[in-house]
């Protein structure tokens, strides 16, 4: 998983978002929480204009976060877009 992280970490989202898509989300099926992933889905389908499905990236891992660990995640989707991996 580290190993993933790391490589994903290394590259420009925008080089490639179909490949940083289809990485971020076998992150995700090992661990549905990963909140870098998430990130990582999230920029990439904003880059490729598919903001919806953004969007519904997001939803998805803040009910999945909130069902783990019993609280709320302390994120909005708009700040993510904006920031750093």
């Amino acid at each position: 998983m580290n190993t993933y992280l790391n490589y994903a970490g290394s590259l420009p989202v925008s080089g490639d978002p179909e490949f940083v898509i289809r990485l971020a989300s076998n992150i995700s099926y090992f661990d549905p929480a990963n909140e870098e992933a998430m990130i990582l889905k999230c920029k990439s389908f904003a880059l490729l204009g598919k903001h919806s499905l953004a969007k519904s990236t997001f939803e998805s891992f803040t009910r999945e976060y909130s069902n783990i660990y019993g609280e709320e995640f302390r994120r909005e989707l708009a700040d993510i877009l904006k920031s750093e991996v």
